[in-house]
């Protein structure tokens, strides 16, 4: 993520980039691996837009996003983000 700019990388289209490749066992393995980090990235985006916004003061922090804080406070990843990949 951009913090200058306030941006973040959209998550890859794998067929866009890679097209329907050639059926290797190689390539699928790729292409579920694509489609899990796409997932991650997803999971941790959403959960730290709504975890600023709780510390904003803007949506209730729910015993979840409060989880999330306070694991990234002492520097450990949270649960909710270690299940989604």
């Amino acid at each position: 993520m951009d913090a200058e700019a306030g941006t973040s990388a959209e998550p890859i289209d794998i067929v866009a980039k890679l097209g329907e490749g050639d059926g290797s066992a190689l390539f699928t393995v790729l292409t579920q691996e694509m489609q899990r980090y796409n997932g991650l990235l997803a999971t941790i985006r959403k959960g730290l837009k709504d975890v600023r916004l709780g510390i904003k003061g803007l949506v209730v922090m729910s015993t979840s996003l409060d989880e999330i804080f306070q694991k990234m406070l002492i520097g450990l990843v949270p649960p909710a983000w270690m299940q989604a990949y």
